[in-house]
């Protein structure tokens, strides 16, 4: 019938025609979930409690739809390769003020 639901979901008849659904363990990530649901379908994999993550141990890790996100912790920098893409994959300590040309006086 031209049905385009995702191979993970289940397309239930509707008084206007159909509705795709994903099956429970997978998350509805369409471009359009409000229109067109059940088109993509991910499944729901918590990469920050499987270990999956990269994200540094001085970071928090958030996990998403599609994903997770990594974000340094308060008192860190964020000092990842690509941090637009990437945040949260190498977090520092700041240095402190005697690095930064400074000599300490004893």
């Amino acid at each position: 019938y031209g049905v385009d639901c995702d191979p993970n979901a289940a397309c239930v008849d509707t008084p206007e025609g159909f509705q795709c659904v994903c099956q429970p363990g997978f998350a509805d990530v369409s471009s359009s979930v409000s229109k067109m649901p059940g088109r993509k379908c991910v499944e729901v994999v918590n990469e920050c409690t499987t270990g999956k993550a990269d994200c540094s141990c001085n970071a928090d890790c958030f996990d998403r739809d599609e994903g997770y996100e990594c974000k340094c912790r308060p008192g860190f920098v964020d000092a990842s390769p690509d941090t637009a893409k990437y945040p949260g994959r190498v977090c520092n300590r700041p240095k402190s003020p005697e690095h930064y040309g400074q000599t300490s006086r004893q």
